[in-house]
């Protein structure tokens, strides 16, 4: 798995033109998305790629922690593997919100193949905190719409979009576990 960190010169929150740099640097059928206010757990990308196919695009989502919980993620941590540390429990409200979201994110995707519409199609988010895009979906609905500017909605849309062009929406929220760190 080669890792490639796109960049480019600061004009305001422009996540989908950075994110389309990102795209256009990558050389693999699958294009892997994250943010980066997040740590990923050793094991999410197989989880994603797991998940992956031709015709289906994977959401996940991530544990929000503390301001207080944020502090404990060290660079030394991540790299011994000891993320469990800061993972709570099954019982943590959180935790079981996440499993939740998943089996919701599994009936509404069950529904909008059964009953397709933009209706039920808007309900599967995708959102890049965690996100796997076959890259020839990625590229025939053009990518992020680079018009979004500001925080939000990009990922939404290139969802919705990839799903009106015929893909599937497949969730990893309760199996890709993925730290979201606290900031304001």
């Amino acid at each position: 798995i080669l890792v490639l960190h796109a960049r480019q010169e600061h004009d305001g929150f422009r996540a989908a033109a950075n994110r389309n740099n990102g795209a256009r640097l990558a050389t693999g059928d699958y294009l892997f998305f994250t943010d980066g206010d997040v740590v990923l757990f050793p094991d999410v990308l197989e989880r994603h790629r797991a998940a992956a196919g031709p015709r289906v695009w994977v959401g996940g989502y991530g544990l929000r922690l503390t301001a207080e919980e944020t502090p404990r993620v060290t660079e030394e941590l991540i790299r011994s593997r000891r993320l469990e540390q800061i993972w709570p429990g099954k019982r943590d409200p959180r935790v079981v919100q996440l499993r939740k979201d998943a089996a919701s994110s599994r009936r509404k995707a069950f529904r909008a193949r059964l009953w397709p519409s933009e209706y039920r199609r808007r309900k599967l988010m995708l959102i890049t905190m965690q996100a796997t895009v076959p890259r020839a979906a990625f590229e025939r609905v053009n990518g992020f719409d680079e018009a979004f500017r500001g925080w939000g909605e990009e990922d939404l849309d290139l969802g919705l979009r990839l799903q009106l062009a015929g893909l599937r929406a497949r969730t990893v929220i309760d199996t890709s576990r993925v730290l979201h760190l606290y900031h304001e």
